[in-house]
């Protein structure tokens, strides 16, 4: 994992992969630029970086990283997966919400984990499946998943004290 103090994180042209804790702990790192070139990774907004799931795809469609310093955050609906770690420490959050007619599928571990998260949170209908701890050590009050069929990984809501509705 990079130190605490990191701002700036440039992705160069020849990388194709990051492992979940490239990121960890890492509640500073609010600029990232990608090379010019790179097929896995794109900036979007200047707010995410976002992956491709396939190389052949044209839409780069999991949220891989989200700057520390926003505030208020929009998942864009061609998203269909909140990668590993995506929001880990993000300590800014005042709001989360998801464009309307999303297609997010998944929530990978750690996703939103020991993050600034509260309040009411509502997951859109096409999620089937939380990761372990996605949700651990956050403020949440209370989640609502709008889909019917959901597998969770092990403890997604650990350390969560203010949750009080599933």
């Amino acid at each position: 994992s990079f130190p605490r103090s990191i701002e700036y994180f440039e992705i160069p042209k020849n990388l194709i992969n990051l492992k979940m804790d490239a990121f960890y702990m890492s509640e500073n790192l609010a600029e990232m630029k990608i090379s010019p070139g790179n097929e896995y990774f794109s900036n979007y907004n200047d707010k995410f970086v976002l992956r491709r799931s396939e190389i052949e795809n044209d839409i780069y469609d999991e949220l891989f990283f989200c700057r520390r310093d926003l505030k208020d955050i929009e998942i864009p609906k061609f998203i269909k997966k909140i990668c590993d770690g995506a929001f880990d420490n993000h300590l800014m959050i005042n709001s989360l919400k998801f464009e309307e007619n999303s297609l997010l599928e998944v929530i990978e571990s750690h996703a939103f984990y020991f993050s600034s998260l509260s309040g009411a949170i509502f997951i859109p209908e096409k999620v089937r499946s939380v990761g372990m701890l996605a949700f651990g050590v956050t403020e949440i009050k209370s989640i609502q998943f709008l889909g019917e069929k959901i597998s969770f990984g092990a403890i997604p809501f650990h350390s969560c004290s203010n949750l009080r509705l599933i």
